[in-house]
């Protein structure tokens, strides 16, 4: 390396030009991650609050035991209401 100060080659650069794309691309993807995280936590929250202004008394997840139609052990979301138990 024989330039003078403040003279560079783009051979030079080009390691760092490479860093600070990876390093744009990799924030920009974070951003966009957590605007989509964020909106779908709404969603969840909203459809949530429905369900319990319908007159679902709890809202679980589990896995179907036998005595159902269900195949056994099929995971699934069990709201339960004050005469009713639905399985989706």
């Amino acid at each position: 390396m024989d330039t003078r100060v403040g003279q560079t080659t783009v051979g030079e650069l080009l390691p760092i030009f490479i860093l600070i794309l990876v390093l744009l691309f990799f924030l920009f993807f974070c951003i966009k991650t957590a605007i989509a995280t964020s909106k779908s936590k709404a969603k969840g929250k909203q459809k949530r609050q429905e369900l319990i202004t319908s007159g679902v008394k709890i809202i679980t997840f589990g896995k179907l035991v036998t005595g159902l139609a269900l195949p056994e052990g099929t995971f699934c979301n069990i709201y339960e209401y004050d005469d009713k138990f639905v399985f989706i």
